[in-house]
């Protein structure tokens, strides 16, 4: 064991101050001067990545073997920065000391074990900031050791030291952000902006965090801050640009990822990103020009992989599509998603086989995938395993009782089991035997299926009387809402919370319901409380966002939309009402960047083809505006609304003859005496005279 410090008889001083010193102090200075010199704790936090440290004013002042505690502090610095590049510890450590990694690594942990004593033996009020600094560049090394609670103490510890240390707070914020503490994260980073108003990083990292909150306004100025304090930063416009994407704004998101890519080309991940919010935008060319360009650039990228043969999906392009899906899963086999889209491609090209392949892949990657279990049941019921097929449904059901494809593809392969009505007759039979809860609530069930509503709620009302079970409840109330008595629906729906108070469904039922009556702030409670009830929910936040909406409260209505397309990305129906209450802020840009994503997701939504269509019309795009409208009524020929609407652009157009045409269309579409047949007689009357 190493003894302690003697004190030289003779009387050593510090070679810088003069003070007195043991002989076994490095580089013959006290310790303050060492710490001084040395400047410990100056490198930065984990986010900083320069290109290569400087290593030479400390390598021209100190002997290497006279100051290994010198060393420290400057190759902790090495290691993290080459952490940052990506490179591994040894690398770093190599590259401070070239062919001889092993000696360099060691003398590395007797720096640390050194500089720790050199520091123990300082007296506290002499070495607030020392000790400050050296904690803080002990909680770095920590957090590189992945000892994220060790490090966390450290920092708090160099905080304690010295509270208006600002890389302590920002250093702290990385590692609470790392742990996804955000909101703790972000009440460091402030502190550290507080403290240093002009630390670019720290702005950044605020920004990132807040978007992750969905906190998207303050993340966007944090990030503007950022390019503000360093304008040729383009991992800043990159952060901004993302912060951009996330609120809707596609133009300025774009713009942001293009700076970016101008400062630095050879990025792939951006250039991946670029090619998302171009895709999002429905320039699919420009998008795949990104991805192949991403693909160059990083032949190993399997997001680049995967978002190129997204945008290859369609027609001619499908087996290209599927090259891609699989170079993406090469690449990265983990990616439930990749094995989901590629059997959905496969299907599309009828090689069921595979695609059956790929969807279990992906489920025993992610079994809860209800998509997957989804996908799977169509594809077996294809191959005619119905038994299979109608389990696969059944589990995506159990996984998300509102996902609208698991509901109605069973219900089509139990229907290839067993006729329905040859089901009902056997329920009767059974109650007929034993009139028990089960086969009166299955025979309920049957007929709500067939829209035979009356006889449905008679019979969960027999149900009910046998056994007061929530889901009868709520079915009663959802057959009687089809028949349009809401206020009795509303009446079960609250039976169904009382009998079962934590049930999702029956307050997104009595939301519904209620808004329909217009009890909007009634629903809005309701809603809220199906969110807080499940706050992964994504239909909650949808609903609550109708509610808003109808009050006027536009911005708290897109935020829990937004909300609800976090919770789902791919929720097509989100992005539409995200585009509708954009288009009612006259903000247009946004509305028609939103009905093009939901187009992306869902091709072939009416709704979305047709609500792009108003807003391109409003911006005086008639020809765009009347294509759209044609998409829509090739998708739903017997939808009104698309008719009229184009009725109205080729009027406008002065083309009389093909609007009167469209507008007749409309009206043997529309319901007889409702407000939009009113609309349509009204035209048809113009065009008379």
């Amino acid at each position: 064991m190493e003894a302690d410090p003697v004190v030289d008889p003779d009387g050593a001083t510090c070679s810088q101050c003069g003070a007195p010193i043991s002989p076994g102090e490095p580089a013959g200075l006290c310790p303050r001067c060492f710490l001084s010199d040395t400047q410990i704790g100056q490198t930065k936090g984990p986010k900083v990545s320069p290109s290569s440290p400087d290593e030479t004013p400390l390598k021209s002042r100190l002997s290497i073997a006279l100051a290994i505690a010198a060393v420290a502090a400057i190759l902790m610095g090495t290691v993290w920065f080459g952490t940052r590049r990506g490179e591994q510890r040894t690398v770093a450590v190599a590259s401070y000391k070239p062919g001889n990694a092993a000696k360099a690594e060691a003398e590395l942990e007797q720096a640390i074990a050194k500089s720790l004593e050199v520091i123990r033996r300082m007296p506290e009020e002499e070495t607030a900031k020392y000790r400050a600094n050296a904690l803080d560049n002990y909680g770095n090394e920590l957090y590189r050791q992945g000892k994220l609670e060790e490090a966390i103490d450290q920092f708090r510890a160099a905080i304690k030291a010295k509270p208006d240390l600002a890389r302590g707070h920002y250093d702290l914020g990385i590692v609470l952000k790392a742990q996804g503490k955000l909101e703790e994260a972000i009440a460091e980073l402030s502190t550290a902006i507080r403290l240093k108003p002009n630390d670019a990083d720290a702005h950044g990292d605020l920004g990132v965090s807040q978007d992750a909150l969905g906190k998207l306004d303050e993340a966007i100025a944090e990030c503007r801050e950022t390019i503000r304090l360093t304008p040729d930063d383009p991992e800043a416009h990159d952060i901004l640009g993302v912060a951009l994407k996330a609120r809707g704004r596609l133009d300025a998101a774009i713009a942001e990822f293009r700076e970016a890519i101008r400062l630095k080309p050879d990025d792939a991940h951006i250039h991946t990103r670029l090619g998302v919010a171009l895709k999002a935008q429905g320039k699919r060319e420009e998008a795949i020009a990104e991805f192949r360009e991403a693909i160059r650039l990083r032949p190993d990228l399997a997001d680049a992989h995967y978002n190129l043969g997204s945008a290859l999906s369609e027609n001619p392009m499908l087996k290209e599509s599927i090259v891609e899906y699989r170079t993406a899963i090469r690449v990265k086999p983990d990616r439930a998603d990749a094995h989901g889209i590629l059997g959905l491609a496969l299907t599309k090209l009828a090689k069921m086989e595979e695609a059956i392949a790929e969807y279990r892949a992906a489920i025993r990657l992610k079994p809860d995938l209800a998509e997957a279990h989804t996908s799977l049941g169509v594809a077996l019921r294809a191959q005619l395993k119905l038994e299979e097929a109608v389990a696969e449904h059944r589990a995506a059901i159990r996984l998300e009782p509102d996902l609208a494809d698991a509901h109605r593809n069973p219900r089509a392969a139990v229907s290839d089991l067993r006729n329905l009505e040859e089901g009902i007759a056997l329920y009767r039979e059974a109650i007929r035997l034993k009139p028990d809860f089960a086969a009166h609530y299955n025979l309920g069930n049957a007929l709500r299926e067939l829209g035979r509503l009356e006889e449905a709620a008679a019979e969960y009302g027999a149900a009910i009387r046998l056994k007061p079970d929530p889901a009868a409840f709520n079915n009663l109330g959802v057959a009687l809402h089809q028949q349009g008595k809401l206020a009795e629906a509303a009446a079960q729906y609250r039976a169904a919370i009382q009998a079962k108070p934590a049930s999702v469904e029956a307050h997104c039922n009595l939301g519904i319901a209620l808004r329909k009556q217009g009890k909007l702030e009634e629903a809005v409670a309701a809603f809220h409380t199906a969110a807080r009830l499940e706050p992964g929910h994504d239909l909650p936040h949808h609903n609550l966002g109708n509610a808003l909406a109808e009050q006027g409260k536009l911005e708290e209505a897109i935020a829990e939309y937004r909300t609800a397309i976090r919770r789902k990305p791919d929720f097509a129906d989100a992005c539409i009402s995200v585009g509708d209450a954009s288009q009612a802020q006259g903000k247009l840009e946004e509305a028609i960047a939103e009905f093009r994503a939901a187009i992306w997701l869902k091709s072939d939504s009416v709704g979305a083809h047709g609500n792009l269509g108003l807003a391109l019309a409003e911006q005086g795009k008639l020809d765009e505006a009347a294509a759209e409208y044609r998409t829509a009524i090739r998708l739903g020929p017997d939808r009104a609304e698309p008719h009229y609407h184009l009725g109205l652009a080729l009027r406008k157009q002065g083309k009389s003859a093909e609007a009167i045409a469209e507008f007749r269309k409309a009206r043997d579409n529309a319901r007889p005496g409702s407000e939009l047949t009113q609309l349509i007689e009204r035209e048809l009357a113009v065009s008379k005279q």
